[in-house]
């Protein structure tokens, strides 16, 4: 199985993945934030990537942790003006998840994503509205050249 095949990047619906290469269908000024923030956590990931050997497994989660946790984050603090009143009563087993999903992801990035070998990652800086979510489509192109469509989610379209 390859390392695209092994993670489960596709239609994923979290906020943390926000950065990459630029298209150059439209000015970066023109680009919305969100797309801004995916390509630049892809910035961060082929950086990773291409250190990944010298970094290991834990060193590539250390560099990858930051991008990681300051999408989630962003994306935590869009979501609370959605929250129903009840939610607030279990915030802190939301909270509890919401920290386990963020450890859990940086792990998964810092592990399938360990080497460069020319992938390349391309953002569309036309990003379409679903209710009040945003959404980035991007593609991984590997190195053998399989496209690979990615859909990225930025929760409440105010940022």
């Amino acid at each position: 199985m390859s390392r695209r095949e092994s993670y489960p990047v596709r239609n994923s619906h979290c906020a943390i993945w926000r950065a990459c290469r630029f298209s150059g269908r439209l000015a970066a000024a023109d680009a919305d934030p969100a797309a801004g923030q995916i390509e630049k956590f892809y910035a961060a990931l082929t950086d990773t990537m291409k250190r990944g050997k010298e970094l290991g497994l834990e060193g590539r989660y250390r560099v990858l942790k930051p991008v990681i946790e300051d999408n989630l984050r962003s994306s935590r603090h869009d979501a609370a003006y959605r929250r129903p009143p009840l939610v607030d009563d279990l915030g802190w087993r939301q909270e509890a998840l919401i920290d386990a999903f963020e450890r859990m992801t940086i792990a998964n990035y810092a592990k399938n994503f360990a080497s460069f070998n020319g992938e390349q990652f391309v953002v569309d800086l036309m990003v379409k509205m679903r209710g009040q979510d945003k959404i980035v489509e991007s593609k991984l192109i590997g190195s053998d050249k399989m496209v690979t469509p990615v859909q990225l989610s930025h929760a409440h379209g105010g940022r």
